[in-house]
């Protein structure tokens, strides 16, 4: 009976560690957006962590932000495209480049030059 009531305490200080649903809600919206970050890819992919099946099933499980009722909280859209590429089990070849450094610049590169682009092109009149 000792055993069962420690094993008992220890699956209820378990479940009191989780986070409330509030709490997760920010902690994977925050997380799901750092994906819009060629560092922040950068830095998950030289710790390894794009090899880990156990990490690429939790970034599959974070498509549910492209659901309406969430996508509307997210801020940096970029963020999506880029989840979805490192889902994509052909993306072996993009998950391993970015460990590379001039890689990374160069995705850094291509989201100012669409961001630059894309300001103008919103603020152009339409015809």
């Amino acid at each position: 009976a000792g055993m069962a009531a420690a094993a008992a305490a220890a699956a209820a200080a378990a479940d009191s560690a989780l986070p409330d649903d509030a709490t997760r809600f920010q902690l994977e919206l925050e997380f799901v957006q750092l994906l819009a970050s060629s560092e922040y890819l950068h830095y998950i992919a030289g710790a390894g962590y794009l090899e880990d099946p156990d990490f690429l099933a939790f970034l599959d499980y974070l498509k549910y932000w492209k659901r309406p009722e969430y996508v509307k909280y997210i801020r940096f859209p970029h963020c999506l495209g880029f989840l979805d590429m490192l889902c994509d089990p052909k993306n072996d070849a993009m998950r391993a480049a970015l460990k590379d450094a001039a890689f990374r610049d160069l995705v850094h590169y291509q989201h100012f030059l669409h961001w630059q682009h894309y300001s103008v092109a919103s603020k152009q009149p339409t015809s």
